[in-house]
Parts: structure tokens; sequence; C-alpha cells
């Protein structure tokens, strides 16, 4: 068990439910605020892990949803905020990607989280292990064929890795 801090980077004022279909939260600025400041306390109080929401964020991610957004994941809560450890992404399952301005599928979502700085992703179950089983897998054959197209760095998805084994505490060499 783990505990986490969600949804970065607040979801105060949405527009909607995430999980049903798009949604836009406050202003950026606003979420400065209001909404960043508890997620500054708990990065510097070390908090393991961070979700990141689905949400459009007016005057930072544009028409991308938050989980899916370099701005808000690598340069807002990775190197402004300074967070080190694991970033989880909302449900890619979820309506705000299906139906959202990218109307993505899991596995492309899931890309384009890792691309974002995602470490790790999450989606729905599909009321069957073996449906659930072949998502899994879809996603890792994305994962796999972007890094062999040179659209996601082998780096950034072994750091990736690294951040999902540490919070396991998964010790793959001695010393």
């Amino acid at each position: 068990m783990l505990p986490v801090v969600k949804h970065f980077p607040g979801l105060g004022g949405a527009s909607g439910n995430t999980d049903d279909g798009p949604a836009d939260t406050l202003s950026w600025s606003r979420l400065l605020t209001e909404a960043v400041p508890p997620f500054e306390a708990a990065i510097k109080a070390g908090v393991p892990a961070v979700m990141v929401s689905n949400a459009l964020v007016p005057g930072l991610t544009g028409a991308t949803p938050a989980s899916l957004s370099y701005a808000a994941v690598t340069e807002e809560l990775r190197d402004r905020l300074g967070f080190g450890g694991l970033i989880i992404t909302d449900s890619l399952s979820a309506g705000a990607i299906r139906d959202g301005p990218l109307s993505l599928t899991v596995p492309r979502a899931s890309v384009e989280a890792l691309e974002a700085g995602d470490d790790m992703v999450l989606f729905g179950p599909t009321g069957s292990m073996g449906d659930d089983l072949a998502v899994a897998a879809a996603i890792r054959t994305a994962a796999l064929d972007a890094v062999a197209a040179g659209h996601l760095s082998r780096a950034k998805l072994e750091r990736a890795v690294a951040e999902v084994l540490t919070a396991k505490a998964v010790k793959l060499c001695a010393g």
C-alpha cells in the first residue's frame, strides 16, 4: 500500500466528472493559488506518489488532459515543484480520454502519458480478466513500439520503470 495525493493540479471548480467525459478545471492561475499549495505541502512532507487528473487546465494544458500534458507532469510537478516520486495517471479509460478532444485509446493514451513524464498508467477494468490482460499487453506493445519508432525515449521508459520498482521496494541489484 502506498499513499497517493490526487488529483494534481486540482479539480476544484471542475466543469464535470472526468470519468464521464471531458471537463475543465479553474484557470491555471487560480489553481496555483487555490489548489497547488496542498500538493506543495505534501511534496515537502515526503509523499511518495501523486496522481495526475484527466481534466483540461485552462492556461496550462490546452486541449490535452493534465495526465497527458508535459507542461503539467514534467514542467510543473517534476521540475517546478521538485517532486521526485512516483507519478500515476488517473484512469486512462475515462471518458475524458476516450471522448475528449484527443479521442485516445488506452494504449495510445498510455504512450502519451509516458512521454509527458508519468511513471505508471492506470485503466479501468473491462469486466473480463482476459480483456484486462489484453489491454495491458496492448499498452506494453504500444510503449515498446513508441521506443522503437523514436517517439518515446528508452531512458524515459527505464526511469518510469525504476520509479515503479522503487515505490514497490523492489531491488534489482544487491547493495
